[in-house]
């Protein structure tokens, strides 16, 4: 075999070997040594390490994973291993530099002797030739892309693959189905010399001279020992049961305790059954011979004990009367009791005489007849008590009015349904079952609710219909809060009330309110009253604020109950902690928001696990210390009295100096690189606004340093801030030096070498990895993480609406830069998240469906409520303003 190298200068290697070996992987975790057998393989003595393509390892059926675990973002146990399903050998590679490798060694000899005891694993296909260059993958590959280049769903056919054998070698497995052992041929990576197994005496062997005949018949023979093994583990089962259950009947046989093994010894053996006394037998003969002669009597008389009547009669049965008296009119038979003809079936105890027998079944008859009276009396009571409760309730339906005269009263200041007995009643409502509601009612007194029914109102919903029903109310009463809390509007006017679905109604009003009111945490309406200059009661007129806040429920988006709003926010914007979102609400950077408010934060706040993988910081040092305090010694105290003056509106004043200095460094390489090919992000902080912006680099040479620096530097110039002085890490080049001097008219300033601390860019650089971790954290299972740096827009947007501004602390940073932030105009979604995203009708077919899916990316700031979301079929980025979310949270909410 000639062997050319990549280069012509190099030179080629001559009548270099191809030979079958085999080398030894030993687990380190598990202890297990494993053969793998290479077939087709170039011998080159000198060299120092074995080379093995990671394409002819899956082509031998070998799972083959080469990405390093320090590349992966999620690593587990498949990651950077070869994998072997059939042996279960599972190699952990490790890295030489950059390149992949496993420890092996060459095989000994008393492991050829003793090869059956191994694990055996191909790695390489089997075939006496092999072409690498073979034009069919090749072929394979291309077929897999159709002319868009999109990758067809379609596995290619690896029959295909086995071009590359010869043909030879697989027309030779006719001729081995009827092998039974094989002649094993190992050689050794150093001695290179065939090593025979002793042939068995009961089996004789067949020699092969290829391969592929070898690996054949070794299937066979392993599947014909795998058979015989199951078919005696199958007969030593059965042997075992058998033997079990013969022990276990001699055991039961033995047994003389038993009475049921007794019984049937005695069944069994006749000959040991008890003989009965001869006084017994004379008087069971004597009984017999009575009954017989009784029986003919009763045959020759004409006299019946047994009468039909001819005359049917009625007959009334009285309760208070007793069982043997109540039939009138109609002969009793006298009670005759009469012995069977067989002395088995006499029914009679033995023992017992027939005086004695007559007595006992007089007994069990009266006591019978007694508890069959008793029985009707209970019965007839209680029809009596059902009866007499049907005649109340239809007396009381008479003096109810009609049903169509039934009206309760719409009130606001109900906390429930509450419906009186009386009309429940009348309108035959159904009991739901008996009621648990205790009501204040006006007089101070606590009532007591009856049944649980629901209202006659099939517009609503049946959570909206549920009621109870009160003895003491003489007024049924309708809610106003629960009919608003099933999505209706409640409208009252001089002349009457109507209620409409929320959806179909449009207030439009020309003046300001006269009243606002506000609903408690019971449901009900309060108005504030204020009491005026000259003591009476008038009610407060409400500012601008108040209005805004009452009404801030209703806004245009459908947002779910309060604690889900909360949570949706909390994910949009990249699970901040607690402290820093209070503090930022606190401070007013988020006004127009709905439903996000200090109080619903506080109370709704959602502990993720995404937050931590961000923000969970070493503890420091100090906290709750156990060591004792030292108590200063106080100072002396002045007399101030005759300093104090009164107080008439003091203003405070504090002047911050604009220092116009931007701060710049950039981060460590990320995990993973992007679909866009960048690496690192620079990070650069105007220390008056306390901004932070953000841009991806693909490499840190410094053309691509001053393309990042030249595109924040124009984002400031649009808002209006021109810094003057720029404090930078002393890893700077004399171009971009000469770049800040001359292009944009600024000083800068190089910190110490390894005095980090005085770049402000290196705690902005923390808050930035805090703040990704989080929102990488959350995103969807199956997001790419190729695309991260196509969340940086809105992640650098609500990292600056958590900031607050240097030099007008009331503000935000974004709204120091850009302005107030309108959340109408521009809502944001969490990032990140799965999205189905409507497909246009100019842009499908008439029967394609009206979505695909994608991932939610970030919010258009040039686009009126237009999200921008990366698909998944086509790969690219879509603006679109009809997108449905599905976050993770609503998915296990």
């Amino acid at each position: 075999m000639k062997v050319n190298a990549f280069a012509s200068e190099v030179g080629s290697l001559n009548n270099i070997p191809v030979v079958d070996a085999v080398i030894v992987y030993d687990c380190p975790f598990t202890g297990e040594s494993y053969f793998l057998l290479m077939y087709n393989c170039l011998y080159i003595p000198s060299m120092e390490c074995h080379l093995i393509p990671p394409f002819i390892l899956r082509e031998a059926g070998l799972l083959v994973n080469d990405t390093p675990k320090i590349q992966s973002m999620k690593p587990d146990e498949d990651t950077h291993v070869i994998y072997d399903s059939e042996s279960e050998m599972r190699i952990h590679l490790g890295l030489n530099g950059i390149f992949s490798y496993f420890k092996c060694r060459s095989i000994a000899e008393d492991e050829m002797r003793n090869w059956q005891q191994y694990k055996v694993v191909e790695s390489t296909p089997m075939g006496q030739k092999w072409d690498p260059y073979n034009p069919v993958y090749r072929e394979e590959e291309e077929a897999m892309v159709d002319g868009r280049g999109e990758v067809l769903q379609k596995t290619p056919d690896r029959i295909a693959r086995f071009n590359l054998i010869e043909k030879d070698d697989w027309d030779q497995e006719a001729e081995l189905q009827s092998s039974y052992s094989f002649e094993a041929q190992w050689i050794a990576a150093e001695q290179w010399k065939p090593v025979t197994k002793d042939p068995s005496p009961s089996c004789p062997l067949i020699h092969h001279t290829t391969k592929s005949g070898r690996k054949i018949q070794h299937r066979i023979q392993r599947r014909a020992a795998l058979r015989a093994e199951a078919a005696s583990l199958d007969q030593f089962f059965d042997e075992t049961i058998t033997d079990v259950e013969d022990q276990r009947t001699a055991t039961a046989k033995a047994d003389t305790n038993n009475c049921f093994q007794c019984s049937i010894s005695t069944n069994h053996n006749p000959s040991k059954r008890a003989s009965i006394p001869i006084l017994q037998r004379g008087r069971n003969c004597g009984l017999a011979a009575s009954a017989a002669i009784r029986r003919l009597t009763n045959r020759l008389s004409s006299v019946k004990h047994v009468q039909i009547h001819g005359v049917s009669h009625t007959q009334l049965f009285h309760l208070d009367q007793p069982a043997s008296s109540s039939l009138v009119g109609i002969q009793q038979p006298r009670q005759v009791f009469q012995a069977s003809p067989g002395p088995s079936n006499s029914g009679l105890t033995p023992g017992l005489s027939n005086e004695e027998a007559i007595r006992a079944a007089k007994k069990r008859a009266r006591r019978k007849r007694n508890k069959l009276a008793k029985r009707m009396q209970q019965q007839a009571e209680e029809l009596a008590t059902r009866q007499q409760r049907q005649a109340e309730e239809a007396a009381r339906a008479q003096t109810i009015p009609t049903r169509n005269s039934r009206k309760a009263s719409l009130d606001s200041a109900a906390d429930d349904h509450f419906v009186t007995e009386e009309d429940r009643i009348a309108l035959n409502l159904p009991i739901l079952g008996p009621s648990m509601k205790r009501v204040a009612v006006a007089n101070g007194g606590i009532e007591q609710g009856k049944y649980q029914t629901i209202l006659p109102l099939p517009n609503l919903p049946p959570e909206a219909r549920l009621g109870d029903s009160f003895d003491s109310f003489s007024n049924s009463l309708i809610s106003v809060g629960r009919l608003a809390g099933a999505g209706t509007t409640s409208i009252f006017t001089k002349t009457g009330v109507e209620v409409h679905k929320d959806e179909d109604v449009l207030i439009l009003v020309s003046g300001k309110p006269l009243l606002v009111g506000k609903r408690d945490e019971h449901g009900r309406y309060k108005i504030p009253l204020l009491p005026t200059r000259d003591g009476t009661c008038a009610p407060k007129v409400p500012t601008r604020r108040t209005i805004s806040k009452l009404s801030e429920a209703n806004n245009v988006y459908d947002l779910p109950s309060t604690e889900q709003a909360i949570r949706w926010f909390h994910a949009t914007l990249g699970y901040p902690v607690r402290s820093t979102w209070l503090k930022a609400i606190k401070n007013g950077h988020f006004r127009g928001w709905p439903l996000l408010t200090e109080r619903n934060v506080k109370r709704y706040y959602p502990e993720t696990d995404e937050t931590p993988m961000g923000h969970l910081s070493q503890r420091r040092k100090n906290v709750r210390s156990t060591k004792p305090k030292v108590t200063p010694t106080p100072f002396e105290e002045a007399d101030v009295t005759l300093l104090r003056h009164k107080k008439e509106r003091d203003i405070l004043v504090k002047v911050y100096d604009v220092r116009e200095t931007v701060f710049s460094d950039q981060t460590g390489r990320l995990p993973k690189r992007s679909q866009r090919g960048n690496k690192y992000i620079m990070v650069l902080v105007e220390i008056d606004s306390n901004a932070i912006f953000l841009e991806p680099l693909s490499s840190r040479k410094d053309s691509e340093l001053q393309r990042a620096y030249e595109s924040i530097l124009k984002r400031l110039k649009r808002a209006g801030i021109v810094p003057k002085k720029h404090i930078l890490d002393n890893e700077i080049s004399e171009s971009m030096k000469a770049l800040i001097r001359d292009k944009y008219n600024m000083t800068f300033e190089l910190v110490p070498p390894g005095t980090h601390r005085r770049n402000a860019a290196e705690v902005a650089i923390r808050n930035v990895k805090t703040h990704l971790l989080s929102i990488l954290a959350g995103v969807a299972d199956d997001f790419q993480m190729g695309l991260w740096d196509r969340l940086l827009p809105q992640a650098e947007l609500t990292l600056n609406l958590l900031r607050s501004s240097n030099a007008t602390p009331n503000v935000s940073a974004y709204a120091h830069v850009y302005g107030n932030f309108d959340y109408n105009k521009m809502p944001l979604a969490p990032m990140g998240c799965k999205v189905h995203v409507h497909q246009p009708t100019d842009s499908r077919h008439s029967w394609d469906y009206h979505l695909v899916q994608g991932w939610y990316l970030f919010t258009s700031p040039e686009h009126y409520r237009t999200h921008n979301c990366h698909i998944k079929e086509t790969k690219k980025e879509r603006m679109s303003d009809s997108v449905q979310f599905q976050h993770k949270l609503w998915m296990t909410s």
